[in-house]
Parts: C-alpha cells; structure tokens; sequence
C-alpha cells in the first residue's frame, strides 16, 4: 500500500516537532534538577554553619563556666583557710612598752584555740633588772612545759629600764638588747614551731605613751589653782 507524500511529509513533520519538543524539554529539566541540587547544598551549608555557631557559643560558655568555677574554688579555698586560722592558737611573742622605760617581754595566746603542750625556750639569758638571780633562761616557764596555754592567757616578764639595758655600763652580756625566743606547741595533730626576734635596740629612743587621764587631772589641778589668782585680782 502506497502512502501519499504529503501525509508522509505531515507525519514526519508531526515527528519532528515531538522530537523537537522533546529536545526542548529535556533542558528545562536539567535546569530544574540543577536548581534543586543547588537549594540543598545551600541548605546543607546555612546548617554547617548553624551547628558551627553552637558549637562555637557551647565553647564560650563552657569557657566562661570553668573560669567561675576555678574563681569560686578559689574564694572558697581562701574562707577556708581563714576559717582555719580563726580557729587555730596564735602564740605571739613581743615586747611590751607600756610602761616605759621600763621593758616587758610579753608572751599570749592571741588565738581562739588552747596551744597545747607549749615549751618556750630563749636563745641566751638574760638577767632581769640585771640581777644573775633573775636570770629568765632558768625561770620556770622557759624550763617546763605548759599544757594547756589558754585563749587570752598572757605571760609578762619584766626585763630591765633603758638605762640597765642601754647605758654606760651595759655590757651586752646579763642585759642583751637583742635575743630569740622560740615557742613550739601541738594544735592537733600539727606541730608548729615559731621563733620570734626580740631587738631592744628598736626601742631605745622610745617615749612613754601619754597619758591621757593623767592629762585632763592636770588640766583640772592648773584651772582649780587658777580661781584664788582670778578672785585675788577681781578684788
């Protein structure tokens, strides 16, 4: 059977503009699948970078949280060991001048804790007032050992006036102006040893305290004195 050209040529024309048409969309496609591959690897880059910023926010937190939490080790440590030493005995050693020129050596428990087992020892002796029977090194305090040396508990020792320590004729021996003393007592299961320098020649140029009670009697005697003068001269 013969088919008529011109039908053969509509069909074949039909053909191709389906080809044709099929050609031109298979493009379009393209475009749309490549539109899509490029929507998600932006998607999947904002969601990089979003996990990147947590992490990045979690570090400084995390930061910033270990360095409170070093500070308040810290801060604790330090209310821990003032607690600690509120609580402990504090043997002190020093010389007293209240009443000057006379010189006191003073030894208390500042603390608020019993020192216990205290032994005082003093590096050479020294004569009180400069008398050899007074020798503190062979007093009793220096030679046995005190139990219990309370909370406020005060020892004085009277050592000697500036002059017996400081004038022509101190020789530095009996009266020294410089010596240790060293206290060691048990506060628990700690042993503490504590040496202290005593330097007289501090001292030397020292004046007494004034006294002020002493001062307004004063006062008060100089203007009683005064009234018979001012009554004398009114007449």
């Amino acid at each position: 059977m013969t088919i008529p050209s011109g039908r053969v040529e509509r069909v074949s024309q039909k053909r191709g503009c389906s080809d044709t048409l099929e050609r031109e969309a298979e493009p379009a496609g393209r475009s749309l699948n490549c539109a899509t591959r490029e929507g998600e690897r932006r998607g999947d880059l904002t969601a990089e970078v979003l996990v990147a910023l947590q992490i990045v926010i979690i570090g400084v937190f995390a930061w910033s949280g270990l360095r409170i939490l070093r500070a308040n080790e810290r801060t604790l440590t330090e209310i821990r060991h003032f607690l600690e030493d509120q609580r402990r005995p504090r043997v002190t050693v020093a010389v007293d001048v209240e009443d000057l020129p006379l010189f006191h050596l003073r030894i208390a428990n500042d603390g608020r804790m019993p020192a216990r087992e205290l032994r005082l020892t003093i590096s050479r002796g020294f004569d009180s007032f400069g008398d050899p029977e007074q020798n503190l090194a062979r007093s009793a305090s220096f030679n046995q050992e005190i139990a219990s040396f309370a909370p406020g508990a005060e020892l004085f020792f009277p050592l000697a006036e500036a002059s017996t320590i400081f004038g022509t004729v101190a020789d530095g021996i009996s009266t020294p102006s410089r010596f240790w003393v060293t206290a060691s007592y048990r506060h628990g299961d700690e042993v503490v040893e504590e040496a202290t320098e005593i330097d007289l020649d501090a001292y030397k140029e020292a004046v007494p305290r004034p006294n002020r009670l002493a001062a307004e009697i004063r006062k008060i005697r100089e203007s009683l004195a005064a009234i018979p003068e001012d009554r004398s001269r009114r007449r």
